[in-house]
């Protein structure tokens, strides 16, 4: 059902704006009414979606799709590592509950598959948002601490994937040591981090590779794709026809993924800007 998908990128754009608009201004209610609204459909939707789909078929067809963007996601970050990986997983699904453990053992699954022995899982981590309270402005908001321990108690892990959405805001996003820039040395930036360094014995080039699904807004993280901090990134293809129901398949896995989805990493992102000029906020000036 198109249906469905077209509505997961329109609540998933709100659930962003409302999210990074209520931070700049935590006074307006809408923005932050939005964000949660958006984030309790896109719940809700996912666990009727059995029920509102067209059968097996349905089903069929849309696992193949979230095959395709997994293990071109794999691939592409299997290539960016030296030696055998090992993979860290971050995800969203309940484990104690049958159809999401499902989903979440096929996810692997692709994962494995797209690797093909290049890395593989060592570890799948859930987090649990620190708020389930909607009065709270972080509602259902796994934050970026939350994830930089995660990844952080992990340090065998040398490629990490999100199922999830990355944190939104650039508040959450440098609470993580991937996405630590270091003041220009001999700054005044530069002494004062020193006296008080936000991440201990920090090294640029033994960060992990981070891997992003169609979870993640890419619209404010150009930079960090073109600095490699975000290694590889599935996104919706802005030329897909997502309105038409697709009945059957193509048998290459590449042809299914170009019908929705693209990679973007630091080799074709600004191609990907000049491309599509609203696929990335505008830099300002």
């Amino acid at each position: 059902m198109p249906t469905l998908v077209v509505l997961y990128v329109i609540l998933g754009s709100g659930m962003a704006w409302g999210y990074t608009t209520s931070k700049k201004n935590p006074r307006k209610p809408i923005p932050k009414f939005v964000s949660i609204l958006s984030a309790a459909a896109i719940v809700v939707i996912a666990l009727l979606s059995p029920f509102l789909s067209g059968g097996d078929d349905y089903q069929g067809i849309e696992a193949e799709f979230r095959r395709s963007y997994l293990t071109k996601l794999a691939e592409n970050l299997g290539q960016q590592v030296v030696g055998p990986g090992k993979v860290l997983v971050i995800h969203s699904y309940d484990e104690k509950e049958e159809r999401s453990r499902e989903r979440l053992e096929k996810s692997i699954e692709y994962l494995e598959e797209g690797f093909a022995g290049t890395a593989t899982i060592a570890k799948t981590v859930n987090p649990i948002p620190p708020s389930t309270n909607s009065e709270d402005e972080d509602y259902f908001e796994v934050t970026g601490k939350q994830l930089n321990d995660i990844v952080e108690a992990s340090p065998e892990c040398n490629i990490v994937v999100f199922l999830i959405s990355l944190p939104y805001g650039i508040d959450e996003l440098v609470q993580m040591r991937q996405f630590h820039f270091p003041a220009p040395e001999g700054s005044d930036a530069a002494e004062l981090e020193a006296e008080n360094p936000p991440f201990k014995k920090f090294d640029a080039k033994k960060l992990p590779v981070f891997g992003v699904t169609v979870s993640t807004n890419l619209r404010d993280l150009k930079y960090l794709i073109q600095q490699k901090r975000i290694s590889s990134a599935i996104a919706w293809n802005p030329n897909a026809d997502l309105e038409t129901e697709v009945t059957d398949l193509p048998d290459d896995l590449n042809e299914v993924f170009a019908m929705r989805y693209m990679l973007v990493n630091s080799n074709n992102v600004d191609k990907i800007a000049a491309s599509y000029g609203k696929f990335f906020r505008a830099e300002k000036k």
